[in-house]
């Protein structure tokens, strides 16, 4: 099996989910390990629906978090 890829995804508004949803079910070498959003609400949902571990309003509790190898940055 190959190696993880962690990633963590900052926005979840619409692309947000869109790419949450892709590592989630199309990329099995990679995993979604938290997601941030200055909306907690918005960023709860999506990580309860793909059980995403790691949910903050702040983006640099992603950006410090050593599991994390891969940022994808959906938000303006």
């Amino acid at each position: 099996m190959a190696d993880m890829l962690n990633v963590g995804i900052i926005g979840a508004g619409r692309i947000g989910k869109v790419h949450a949803q892709t590592l989630t079910y199309r990329i099995p070498s990679a995993r979604c390990l938290a997601i941030a959003d200055i909306d907690l609400a918005a960023a709860q949902r999506v990580a309860a629906q793909l059980q995403i571990p790691s949910v903050t309003d702040d983006y640099r509790a992603i950006l410090a978090n050593d599991a994390i190898e891969a940022v994808l940055i959906c938000s303006s």
